[in-house]
């Protein structure tokens, strides 16, 4: 029996590397009539630079950037040399996973940072930029990157522009000028992990803001400043950013790549896929296993094991899905994309214990999968 293991990365936890590597020791173990093989995947979240740099054989550079508080921290970008590419995951500066839970607030968090690892791979010499921009803080619709990159956002009170969502309304023009001038000789990509637009019922504010931080007053505040901003850039430089699919993602930054470096958005399941030959690999294979950190809302928006669900569909093999938490809301949803669906978590336990254990959790549960398939 070939199994082919395609997991996501299980956040603040453990990669999609890892994650399948659990996995497949959780099988061998139980039978050596298994013929298991492993693939990494992302979808422009957390964990895509590196499923790219293994694919691509690419190093990782380090960089000295601001993370979304404004204070200095030290990261790293991919760097693929023979084809001056560079990988960026904007997580590694203005993410989530930088804050501590009291510190998280879209009204005050930037995407400055960013801004500053293009501006890196700039100075490299990138003819390409791929950005993942899974993961972050922030709820500024790029306005942090653009200044970073040069961009002057003329305010109100005439004083610099304040960093984060809450200050968007004290911008009354902007001056693309004096926007670095390599960006014109640069195809940057922005590989979104989400389908969502900018503003609207399904938009950055009022679906992603609440889990950043944001309370019931200040996502109205940030979908007003949005909506506000997205005017402006239409009234002033031509362009449409508010119903791009995708424009959403990571707090608008994505429409932002549009307006100020003319970024191309995709969706993040199917360009990795691509670059894997996934489909390819499942016509090959008897059974599919996936895997993320939690099936809810946000798997039915092209998620990475919503993805390869549908690829396993349409070639008729059977999908295993494997998470920590299922969100049983979704649950007339989940039983058409997955025949069977694994918690990791054996019984009640917090998130933190879940998170903390992770390794044995998916060996365990891998153990647990080769025992049904055996029978």
């Amino acid at each position: 029996m070939k199994i082919l293991i395609i997991s996501d990365s299980f956040k603040s936890s453990v990669s999609s590397l890892d994650a399948g590597r659990y996995l497949k020791t959780g099988i061998e173990e139980v039978s050596n009539i298994f013929k298991v093989k492993c693939l990494p995947v992302a979808d422009g979240g957390e964990g895509t630079k590196s499923v790219l740099l293994s694919v691509l054989k690419g190093d990782e550079i380090l960089a000295e950037v601001h993370d979304p508080l404004m204070r200095s921290i030290s990261t790293t970008f991919g760097w693929i040399d023979k084809n001056k590419t560079a990988i960026i995951e904007m997580s590694d500066a203005s993410g989530l996973a930088l804050l501590s839970k009291e510190e998280r607030n879209p009204l005050y968090t930037s995407t400055y940072g960013t801004g500053e690892l293009i501006k890196y791979a700039l100075d490299k010499g990138a003819k390409k930029i791929f950005i993942g921009l899974g993961g972050s803080a922030t709820n500024d619709a790029g306005a942090g990157m653009a200044r970073a990159l040069g961009v002057k956002f003329n305010t109100r009170n005439k004083r610099q522009l304040q960093p984060g969502g809450k200050y968007l309304k004290d911008i009354i023009s902007i001056d693309i000028h004096t926007i670095d001038k390599r960006l014109k000789h640069c195809e940057i990509t922005a590989i979104t992990d989400v389908t969502n637009p900018l503003t609207g019922t399904n938009g950055a504010s009022r679906i992603y803001a609440k889990q950043k931080g944001a309370g019931n007053d200040d996502i109205e505040l940030l979908e007003s400043n949005l909506v506000y901003i997205s005017r402006i850039i239409h009234n002033q430089m031509g362009i449409e950013i508010d119903n791009i699919p995708g424009s959403g993602s990571a707090g608008g930054i994505a429409a932002g790549l549009v307006a100020f470096c003319n970024a191309k958005l995709v969706s993040g399941f199917d360009f990795i896929a691509q670059i894997l030959s996934l489909e390819k690999e499942i016509k090959k294979s008897d059974i599919i296993i996936t895997g993320e950190g939690s099936i809810d809302e946000t798997t039915y928006h092209n998620k990475a094991s919503m993805g390869v669900a549908l690829l396993s569909r349409k070639h008729k093999k059977p999908v295993i899905a494997v998470t920590g938490a299922i969100n049983t809301n979704y649950q007339v949803l989940t039983n058409e994309l997955f025949d069977c669906v694994f918690s990791i978590c054996d019984k009640p336990m917090s998130e933190q214990t879940a998170i903390e254990n992770a390794p044995q959790l998916l060996y365990n549960t891998g153990m647990k999968i080769g025992q049904m398939l055996k029978i």
